[in-house]
């Protein structure tokens, strides 16, 4: 049968990195911004090669982040929000060719640890936090300036885990106001309705949410009394049949995803307070006698 194989990559980041953004992009993966070890938010943006891990310096956002969502929309790359000093509302491009980075509009409000995914041509900016409370609007955007609500979660989430399966989007755990969440969530743009499709075993924000092999998996994160895992759950989109699996060597939070042709890297993240070097690779399901 298929089994999923989960290791550690022969490579590693050469500085503590979490709550970055990480996109995917034809010639690799690109990191932008995130925290230090120190908690200093970074304007950095790098290219990694996700087979061997090499790191290319690309430039720099307009403004330092972390806890933003990112998205490529008309070949630049979008950063929407994210924290400084305090939640902010914009949303920088980042030209992947020149290396220009500019503030070209603003959220609807400010916006950290908020998520975006890409369907079509609209790219949806979901939950965050306004530095008062969990939000719950679900925007569309086709050019990164001007926005229009399309949905709200059923409640306010911020930390979700998001990633799209065919051209719906699916939305796993986040923190509500009163503590994290168990549900998993499905965002259809084409009919602007957000429905359940399966509950989680444990109540999860910070986790790191990625589709392989048919499967959407949800790994690590943080429980509701701030403690890191290192579970891995498996959700089937079709049928919400959820399935534990073996758990990770050690616990993990808040770390960036990239998927790739071959699976998915787990870039970065915190093992409890600790800011981690180390990138997990989340390989493609093999066969196994």
């Amino acid at each position: 049968m298929l089994t999923p194989s989960i290791h550690v990559a022969a490579f590693h980041l050469p500085s503590p990195l979490q709550r970055e953004v990480v996109v995917p992009t034809d010639s690799g993966l690109v990191l932008a911004g995130g925290l230090t070890a120190a908690d200093v938010s970074l304007e950095t943006v790098t290219r990694m090669d996700p087979a061997t891990g090499a790191l290319t310096p690309l430039g720099s956002l307009a403004t330092p982040v972390h806890d933003a969502a990112g998205a490529i929309l008309g070949g630049s790359m979008l950063i929407f929000g994210g924290g400084g000093s305090s939640s902010l509302d914009t949303v920088q491009a980042f030209d992947l060719t020149s290396g220009a980075s500019s503030v070209i509009g603003h959220l609807p409000g400010p916006r950290s640890d908020l998520a975006a995914a890409t369907v079509g041509g609209s790219v949806y900016v979901m939950g965050g936090y306004d530095d008062s409370i969990p939000r719950r609007e679900i925007y569309a955007s086709t050019d990164g300036s001007s926005f229009r609500k399309v949905a709200d979660l059923p409640v306010g989430l911020r930390y979700p885990g998001v990633t799209v399966v065919g051209r719906k989007i699916i939305i796993a755990g986040g923190q509500t106001a009163t503590g994290a969440s168990s549900a998993v969530l499905v965002f259809d743009p084409a009919t602007q309705k957000v429905t359940k499709l399966a509950t989680l075993p444990t109540p999860i924000g910070h986790a790191a949410v990625f589709p392989m092999g048919g499967l959407i998996y949800i790994v690590g994160g943080l429980t509701a009394g701030g403690v890191a895992v290192r579970t891995v759950t498996t959700v089937d989109p079709t049928t919400g049949a959820v399935t534990s699996l073996p758990p990770l060597h050690r616990p993990i939070s808040d770390a960036g995803v990239g998927v790739t042709d071959n699976g998915a890297l787990i870039i970065g993240g915190a093992l409890g307070s600790d800011v981690t070097t180390t990138v997990s690779s989340i390989l493609v399901a093999s066969m196994r006698p």
